[in-house]
Formats: structure tokens, sequence, C-alpha cells
């Protein structure tokens, strides 16, 4: 499983509907009936598995991966080997959501190719593809695709060798079912977990990492009032029903706040400050009534331990494991000498952490040296006071500067679990472009129309800057020097008479700023950078770009040495559609990081489906639609701004968002390709609502 998964929900709901898409390969396949893809053959029987399990453990070594070896040894095969071929490739395939789903359709057509009849790809097994996977298989998973097939067979062999009365009585129990994968030897847990969650989605957990699933158990064991039975997938099932009874909570292990306990977080060494709630200041102490009894120093798996096994029920998990979170941050997360940030009715205090401690009751408590000054608001980054706006816990962040600093110390802050959840954007990612931005002080993020570039670059800016400090621009072919950075533009002066007088574009406005505040970060958001001349534009700044210690003379002022501040940052976009990245010249390329946002890959792919918190209709067709286009055309294919309008919930507004912007995109695209019939006809709402999935959406009536 991948950080990927952090911002991918996966209840009850997403479980059962990836079971019942592998219910089309699966209940014949284990009921002895004849294959989903030729009703004229029974594929599920030893001697046919026996003889896969043969050609796959003599795949040639040859080039191509697993795939062309896979096709060059399935090629002579009987036609009862390449089906049970295709079955199983998509039993392995099925549940991964880092393999599309025409990828997984198209490795399917190209075994059944292989028959001299090849038998077309049955409706109900390709639409199986277009339920969103579960889990990411990453490197443990996806490239094992040979390892698993091998098993997949084993197990075959060993089910068909079963009585009719053994296995209908593991058809109906999900233990004994278990047990009949157990009894495979040798033992492929990662394939069987998947075998196990795609057969009884409500018993056994989506999870493949054996190591995963083990953490879990032990990070949440002291609940159990029992303990642990010493069988995994008993104790997760125990777990779930002891922590939501009522299937409420419709737990995900791979979200917060289950994940921050397993994965573990204890504190690293890097300074901090801690924004803390206005309740939990009393005089020169900050305490936290309600903390969990434990020792000065105790780590935050030792205050969860306590915390679980005390546990009886009534309050709620949620509310306990905050508990933990501010009791493990007042008991070993602050350290001497850390700021201390908390609103007040006069601004943002703040204060130094000092080494006086004490419990009395349930109230532990920290001293704290305030300063005597407050801070203003509109000098602290977005982050921050989002982060103090909420008033409920005890959260690190980064710290403030103080008194003011080297521009070279400046650090930007670091995305919350709060900030990604916001844009419905993998905290990883944003936490990645984050450290690339703060090293690199520039980078373009680029992609097809629609993906949220500006949005995105918005956000980021203002989460690390305060809004005095963001500017935006937008390049374009007539844009230049002087209305980017400084010249000459007409004025009057005192008697009336015309005059040219020597003005600052918001580059120079932004960079004044920045030497004044050097604590501050600034953010220059460019916009459809690729549309204007960049040599041109940034003149003998482009030099800077690239080397922030030095100066240059500037055109219209050379009298005045001229660097760019290290607290000014760059944030560019590119529509790829304008312009391919491929065309960006190197001189580009060395003063920038890119980022693509891209709607086939994360963050981007699937944003419809997060923002709404379920699989919808529109995002299926967005899908359909990409698909279609292709990854010839992958510039050009469309994002998910366009239908994450209001407006895009009801039929009519879709229709008028898919005639009035989507398809006049791909008129301009396939001019001279296609006609405006035959775009519409490929393209249409009407014919892609005819190939994609039926999907339960929201409808608004309003």
């Amino acid at each position: 499983m991948t950080r990927s998964e952090e911002s991918s929900p996966t209840g009850s709901a997403e479980r059962r509907a990836i079971a019942a898409a592998a219910g089309v390969i699966l209940t014949p396949g284990l009921s002895g009936a004849a294959s989903a893809l030729d009703a004229t053959v029974r594929t599920w029987t030893a001697p046919t598995a026996r003889a896969l399990r043969g050609a796959l453990d003599s795949l040639p070594d040859a080039s191509g991966g697993f795939r062309g070896r896979l096709l060059q040894q399935l090629a002579e095969a009987p036609r009862d080997v390449v089906l049970l071929a295709a079955e199983l490739c998509f039993v392995q395939r099925l549940p991964l959501t880092n393999v599309g789903a025409e990828t997984k359709r198209e490795l399917l057509r190209e075994i059944l190719a292989l028959l001299p009849d090849a038998p077309a790809l049955p409706e109900a097994v390709a639409a199986a593809f277009d339920v969103r996977g579960t889990f990411s298989g990453g490197a443990g998973f996806t490239p094992q695709i040979a390892r698993h097939l091998q098993w997949l067979c084993s197990f075959i062999e060993h089910w068909d060798g079963l009585d009719a009365e053994t296995r209908d009585a593991a058809l109906g129990d999900p233990w004994l079912f278990r047990e009949q994968t157990i009894a495979v030897d040798p033992a492929s847990p990662a394939i069987q977990n998947s075998l196990l969650a795609l057969t009884w989605p409500s018993v056994f957990e989506r999870i493949v990492s054996t190591a995963d699933k083990t953490k879990i158990r032990d990070t949440f064991a002291p609940v159990l009032p029992l303990g642990p039975t010493g069988d995994l997938d008993r104790d997760l099932l125990h777990l779930r029903d002891r922590l939501d009874p009522q299937g409420q909570l419709d737990i995900d292990w791979y979200l917060p706040p289950w994940s921050t306990e397993w994965r573990g977080t204890d504190r690293d060494d890097a300074p901090a400050a801690w924004c803390v709630p206005s309740r939990a200041v009393l005089g020169d102490t900050i305490g936290f009534p309600g903390a969990i009894t434990a020792d000065f120093g105790a780590s935050r798996a030792a205050i969860r331990t306590t915390a679980l096994a005390r546990w009886d029920g009534a309050e709620p998990i949620s509310a306990l494991l905050q508990r933990v979170d501010s009791t493990a941050a007042v008991l070993s997360g602050m350290r001497p000498g850390e700021q201390i940030l908390v609103r007040d009715d006069r601004g943002i205090r703040v204060g130094k952490l000092r080494s006086g401690r004490w419990m009395p009751g349930d109230r532990a408590q920290r001293s704290v040296r305030w300063e005597e000054d407050r801070v203003p608001e509109d000098a602290l980054p977005q982050a921050v006071l989002a982060t103090l706006s909420r008033d409920d816990a005890f959260i690190r962040v980064e710290p403030l500067s103080m008194p003011t600093p080297t521009p070279t110390d400046l650090r930007l802050p670091r995305p919350t679990a709060e900030f990604a959840a916001g844009l419905h954007y993998d905290r990883a990612w944003l936490d990645d472009v984050t450290a690339v931005l703060e090293e690199r002080r520039q980078i373009i993020l680029f992609g097809p129309p629609g993906t949220g570039k500006t949005f995105v670059a918005r956000a980021l800016a203002r989460f690390a800057a305060p809004a005095s400090a963001v500017r935006i621009v937008q390049f374009h072919p007539s844009y230049s020097y002087e209305d980017f950075f400084e010249g000459f533009r007409p004025a009057t002066d005192a008697s009336g008479s015309a005059v040219f007088r020597l003005a600052k574009g918001p580059l120079r406005l932004l960079a004044d700023s920045a030497v004044r505040n050097p604590a501050v970060p600034h953010v220059l958001i460019i916009d459809e950078i690729n549309r204007g001349n960049m040599a041109k534009i940034f003149g003998e700044l482009y030099f800077l770009l690239e080397y922030r210690d030095e100066q240059v003379s500037l055109q219209y002022s050379p009298e005045e040495p001229f660097a760019l501040p290290k607290n000014l940052f760059v944030i560019g976009t590119m529509n790829t559609a304008d312009r391919s990245i491929s065309l960006v010249d190197a001189a580009i390329r060395r003063r920038f990081a890119f980022f693509e946002l891209h709607p086939a890959q994360r963050p981007v792919h699937g944003l419809i489906h997060r923002v709404e918190g379920r699989t919808t209709r529109r995002g299926a067709l967005l899908d359909t639609l990409n698909e279609r286009i292709g990854e010839t055309d992958r510039d050009f294919q469309i994002g998910p701004s366009y239908l994450l309008r209001a407006s895009a919930r009801t039929d009519d507004g879709l229709v008028r968002i898919w005639e009035h912007d989507i398809l006049p995109l791909l008129d301009e695209h396939y001019y001279g390709r296609l006609s405006r019939e035959e775009i519409r006809a490929r393209f249409g709402l009407d014919t892609l609502d005819l190939t994609t999935p039926l999907v339960v959406d929201e409808i608004d009536e309003s």
C-alpha cells in the first residue's frame, strides 16, 4: 500500500463494489461453471491450472517484460489454458488503483487474441474494470504478477481436488474458505489476502500487506477485552467490530486518525512551534484538561496503549484519539525552547516553552515565558493562521523566525492534513511540491486544460505566505519586461505636462516587499507562463532565477545592483494544450522544477470522486472521455475542473458544459483531423453515456 491511498477513501461500499465486480470471474470459477469468457469451456480445473502453471514456470527470458513473455509462451497453448490465463490476470489486476482500466482491459484482449476464433471481451468483464480499485499495488504487488498467477493456479488445482461437500462448505463460510487458501503451498500472502478481500469483503480487509495488517492489529489491540487471538484476520475483524460496532465510522485504516497511529508519528529532531487552543492558557502555563495520565516524556505509543486499554466505549473513539494526540504533544512532543502560539483578543501571542512541567489531576501543564508584544496576523503565513483558527488541538507547525532572520533560514510551512483534505489532494504530493519549491524557489505546474493548475498554485501560495505577500500575473504574447518588472510609463507632472516616469511592475514591487520582510515568504504566481517570451520578459533577471546569490545591473536603474530575494518564490502554470512540455527550451527547464497535473495520474485522477466522497457519474464520464482521447493526445485530455462547477451537478448544466466548454476544446484540437460531426459522434455526452458504467450520482433538483 502506498501513501497515495491516504486521500482515496475506501469504505465498505467500495469493498463490496470491487467484490461484486470480481464475482464476474470468481463466481463461475469457484462453483465449477463454464468460463465467463467462453461459455463452452470450463477453465477452473486441476489439469488446466497445472498446464498454465507449467507455462508460467518456464516463461522465456525475452525482452518486453511480463506481458510480452506471457503472450509468447501462450501462443501455442490450448484454448482452456489461454482462457484461464486471462481470467487470472483479471483477478490479479482488478483491485489495483495504480493500473488504469483500459490497460487492464487491453491485457485481457491481447491474451484472448491468441485464440483462433478469439472471443470478444464480454461486456460484464470489460465493465468490471471501471469499478474503482481498492489499493495501490506499488513495487510489492503489481510487478509480482507471474508469482501471483502461479499461486492462483496452485489454488485452483487444490480447489478442484476437494470433494463437493468441502467446496460447498468453504463457499458458505469465509473461515473455511480461508483454510483452503492457507493450504496452498508455497504461500503467497499478498495475492492470498487480495483473493480473500475480493471473495468476502465484509470479513477480510482490503489490505494485502501482512506487515501492515500486523502493525494495525498491534497498535489497536489494547481495545480488545481478551487481547489478540493470534489470528490476524480475526483480530482485525474484532477490532472493526469493537471500534465501530454500528459501522458509522466506516473505518479506512489508511486514513487519519487510524493511519496516524499505526504508521508511527513520534517526532523528529527538527525545531518546532506549537499552535495551542486559547482555553489551554492559564497565566504563565499551558495545559491540557482531560489529558491521559502518563509520565512526562512518555512516547505517543505508550500514551495510546494506556488510553485504549482503559477505553470502555462510552467516549467516541475519534475523541479519544484526539486526546491521545494532545496528551502526546504536551507530555513528550513539546521541547523546552520551542515556540508556543495562541490567538487572543489582542492578536497572536508568542511564547517560549520552559522546562517546568507538572500534572495536577488530569491536566498536563507546561511552563511558558510569553513575549511582551503580540505578532500581527498579517505577518504570519496563512498555514499558521488557519491552524490557529481551529483552536481545538495542539498542532505542530514551522517555527516563526524571531527576530528577523537571514533569508537563507526561511522555510516554507509543510502542508497539513486539513489543507490536503480541503484540496482533496494527496498530502505527500503537496509536501513534495512544497519541499522542491523551498529548495529550487521556482516551479512550474503543467498539464492539460481544467486540471486545476492555477487553483493549486494559488492555494499553495496562500498556504505558505500571507495574502499581502502573494501576487498573480498572466503572461501573454505582448507582455514585456516593462510590464513585469519596471519601465517608463506616461504620467503628468505638477504642471500637468505629459512626462514618462519609471514605474515598478508586480515583480519589482513584490521583491521590494520581500527585502523589507525577509522572514516572510513572498510568492509570485505566473499564470500561463509559456504564452509569453520569457527571455524577453525577464531580461537580465533570467540570470537571477538560477543564481539567487548574485546581483545584476538593471536596464532602467543601472546604478542600483539588484538581486532576487531568497524569500521570493515563483510558481508558474503551463497549459500543455498550448505548448507541449517537450517544446520548452533547456534554459527554462534548468531554472524551474516541473510538476505535472494530468487527468490520468494522481493527484488529479479521481478528483471528482474524492470531492463528492463517492463514485460519481461525472467522474466516470470524464474517465471515459479521456480514455477515448487516448495516450497519443494525452496533452489534450480534459481535466476535472469543468465538471466541478455547481451547475455540473444538474443534467441541464452538465449538457451546457459539455456543449460550450469541452466540445469546443476538442473542435480546436482535432481541427483538420476530424469533422465537427465526427467529434460529437465520438466525444458527445450521449455517446459517452452509452459506454460509461452506470453510476448512482447526486442529482441537484434546485
